[in-house]
């Protein structure tokens, strides 16, 4: 599938990749620079792309002065194929140093070729002073600390590519579990879809809440989710298929989070000793068995809390003894209290819940 997104391409222009070059610069307008090189992961482009977009449509409709132009930088100076194989046709061959208000970086397979990732690093770090900030998505985080910005800081990135990132560069703190992560000038996310998330975080910094929620429901985001929610559940469900006994124990947990998680119990039911069980755990899930026990219980109580289900409930079915532990752990792991977090995370108004029109959560 080729889709060339240049001027004889108009539709797929704005489809894929909103250029909102129509309108001379504004005293409110935010700029937006992209940085595409060929094997970019599309997803990284076009759903920060049109969360930009469609802030920027929204922003106009609410009165807000603070508006958006995206604009794209190619390494190469020429079209680029993204790993998907569609052909992006950048504004402009990616100069020695930008100056935008937000430099994004995109992840994908091409950033992590040497030439390639010498080539952005440097344009991120000659970019620094002349940028509000600057932000990776998926394994863009590659650039932001081969750059050297983020030394001494926190990032996230693909959970899968965390390990990698963490040892090529031990001066950087890699969260492997967060969402998406934004601290002054400096912003990341995890994999893919994750941002989305970012970006709409960023739209709520500049333009505010409302501006930020009317995005998220044009573009039919299910929940606005908060950075500091966990991507790690998803690749755990996923080593879960494994065959082994690790993996086949995990999937127990999995079904019944509440059922007896003692270490003599669970090393029992995997046919290991607790030291057998407890190395590997460590080795698959950089994590103790508790700690593994802690984080499936604490994504089905999440779960759980986008319901109905009164705490006492909850707090039985995921194992605890009574809702002052299950609160007191629940506290420790995410900064919240349960009632906390289904006030900010889970869905308040059902009365369209039949219509199937899903509500944007806040």
């Amino acid at each position: 599938m080729i889709c060339r997104i240049d001027g004889a391409s108009d539709q797929a222009r704005e489809r894929i990749l909103p250029r909102m070059r129509d309108r001379p610069p504004s005293a409110g307008e935010l700029s937006v620079g992209m940085i595409l090189f060929d094997g970019v992961m599309l997803l990284d482009v076009a759903g920060p792309a049109e969360v930009f977009a469609a802030a920027d449509r929204n922003a106009r409709e609410a009165g807000v002065s603070r508006r958006y132009r995206v604009r794209t930088y190619g390494v190469g100076g020429g079209q680029v194929r993204s790993e998907a194989g569609v052909v992006l046709m950048p504004d402009t061959p990616l100069p020695a140093r930008l100056a935008v208000d937000t430099l994004l970086v995109p992840g994908g397979s091409g950033l992590r070729r040497p030439a390639v990732l010498a080539q952005v690093a440097s344009a991120l770090a000659r970019s620094r002073p002349r940028c509000r900030r600057i932000v990776s998505v998926c394994t863009g985080a590659y650039a932001l600390c081969e750059s050297g910005l983020a030394a001494g800081r926190r990032i996230t990135t693909h959970w899968r590519f965390a390990g990698d990132l963490a040892r090529r560069y031990p001066d950087v703190e890699v969260d492997a579990r967060a969402l998406h992560l934004v601290a002054g000038d400096l912003g990341s996310s995890a994999g893919i879809t994750a941002g989305i998330d970012l970006c709409l975080a960023l739209v709520e910094e500049d333009c505010g809440h409302s501006v930020a929620l009317a995005t998220a429901r044009e573009l039919v985001v299910y929940m606005r989710r908060s950075g500091g929610q966990d991507q790690y559940s998803e690749p755990l469900r996923l080593e879960a298929g494994r065959g082994d006994r690790v993996g086949e124990l995990v999937a127990r947990l999995l079904a019944q989070p509440g059922g007896d998680a003692r270490l003599d119990v669970l090393a029992a039911q995997a046919h290991l000793s607790p030291r057998q069980l407890q190395r590997r755990v460590l080795q698959r899930y950089g994590c103790s068995v508790s700690e593994l026990v802690a984080r499936i219980r604490l994504h089905e109580a999440q779960r759980l809390l986008c319901g109905r289900h009164a705490l006492a409930e909850i707090a039985g079915a995921c194992g605890y003894v009574d809702t002052d532990a299950f609160s007191r752990a629940f506290l420790r792991q995410t900064g919240l209290r349960p009632s906390e977090w289904r006030a900010r995370f889970a869905e308040v108004d059902r009365r369209n819940a039949f219509h199937h029109e899903p509500e944007v959560l806040e």
